[in-house]
């Protein structure tokens, strides 16, 4: 007889979920399938970036430059399964970087896209650490966007936001408005 009972062997009985202490935190460990327990009760009050972290340091070693993204788009799915580890560079005024090196992620840092209005938010963050969004770009005949020292229209962007990868054709506008960056207006041909 399986574990199951049915004599059909069942493929949730061939994963056990397995456990590790966290690194740094006495009493705490965490499981392969984003599960935590502690000897503390007082210590599960954490974030949801906090676990998140604490399993991928834990179970795949996340480095500083090292930020994590979900196979399943799922956020609240914290199993070692469902996580990956992507690099990053922190970007800023005087970080140059060619095309190909621009990710989604690394754009993300800077900017925000809303493809409902087509508008892209450059974030802007004070001597004093105030986060805030401003409009990105130039609205004219054009709407261009610098990022990483280089200059991008703003349909471009739009793809790698939408995508997840630049562009591999030449980039256009259904209603020839360039200034429309709506996402159901950009065209790839």
């Amino acid at each position: 007889m399986t574990a199951n009972g049915t004599g059909v062997r069942d493929s949730r009985c061939l994963m056990t979920e397995n456990w590790k202490p966290v690194r740094g935190l006495k009493g705490i460990e965490c499981s392969t399938e984003g599960k935590f327990r502690t000897s503390n009760e007082d210590d599960t009050d954490w974030t949801h970036d906090l676990k998140v972290d604490m399993v991928a340091k834990t179970w795949l070693g996340m480095k500083k430059n090292q930020q994590v993204t979900f196979r399943d788009g799922n956020h609240e799915n914290w199993a070692v399964s469902n996580l990956q580890l992507v690099q990053f560079v922190v970007v800023s005024k005087q970080t140059k970087l060619e095309q190909h090196e621009i990710t989604k992620e690394i754009a993300e840092q800077v900017l925000r896209y809303e493809p409902n209005t087509g508008r892209f938010m450059a974030k802007k963050t004070s001597k004093a650490g105030v986060v805030t969004w401003m409009h990105a770009g130039e609205i004219g005949t054009y709407y261009m966007i610098k990022l990483c020292g280089r200059v991008y229209g703003a349909q471009a962007l739009a793809v790698l936001f939408m995508t997840g990868s630049w562009p591999h054709g030449e980039v256009g506008v259904k209603n020839q408005n360039w200034g429309d960056s709506r996402w159901v207006n950009v065209i790839v041909k």
